[in-house]
């Protein structure tokens, strides 16, 4: 079943994400100004918006995450258009669990135990790491963008960032959220949106769906 897994996901991974890509002028009107730096956490599919950010903004630097073993792989031999890091960020700095999918050729990457589906997910070590660290080996983060799609983990990456959203260095998030949780672990809706709101952060809904959909926040003010 691996082994079947993993073709039938290589064979779509392979192929440009032109969809996600186009995601990125959904956000660009909503922006004060174009990001100096993307930070693309769940870095996924090739051609995807971290390509399509490079090309509307050539000088932008960007940094990639994905601890997904074989999306790292591909990634890499696809000219990925930036910095890629094989890493989860998160709220701590330290070595931990993520579990990978098998299943009708799904390659997510979850950082809480699917236990309702034991035989499907292969259990690895990978590090994790917070924004505010990253940020002393990658930056400096000033008018940065982050760009989050990492299966109920969102909540998480935005608590490792409370000195870049303290010093004002963030103009814009995009996330996916989902009205409940997915999984032990996972965040909601409604806590993504109080934790921004504490930030304040006004949200724009974009690109929904009845299961979930992205959100686009910027700082209160921009619009």
């Amino acid at each position: 079943m691996k082994e079947a897994w993993k073709q039938q996901w290589e064979n779509v991974s392979t192929k440009p994400n032109t969809k996600a890509a186009q995601q990125w002028h959904t956000v660009l009107p909503h922006l004060k100004t174009q990001p100096k730096v993307f930070i693309d956490i769940g870095a996924g599919e090739i051609g995807s918006e971290a390509w399509e950010v490079k090309k509307t903004n050539p000088d932008c630097i960007i940094i990639g995450f994905e601890p997904q073993p074989e999306r790292f792989k591909i990634l890499k031999q696809h000219n990925y258009p930036g910095i890629l890091v094989q890493a989860v960020i998160n709220n701590i700095d330290a070595i931990v669990d993520g579990y990978m999918g098998y299943p009708e050729g799904k390659s997510d990457f979850w950082l809480f135990a699917q236990n309702q589906h034991p035989d499907a997910y292969k259990k690895i070590k990978i590090e994790s790491y917070t924004l505010d660290n990253i940020e002393k080996k990658y930056g400096p983060f000033h008018d940065s963008f982050l760009w989050a799609d990492v299966e109920g983990s969102e909540l998480s990456i935005l608590q490792g960032a409370t000195r870049l959203f303290n010093e004002n260095k963030i103009i814009g998030v995009n996330v996916e959220v989902r009205k409940t949780a997915i999984g032990p672990g996972a965040c909601t809706e409604n806590e993504i949106i109080s934790f921004m709101k504490a930030k304040n952060f006004i949200q724009i809904p974009h690109n929904q769906t009845t299961k979930h959909y992205d959100i686009i926040f910027i700082p209160n003010g921009n619009n």
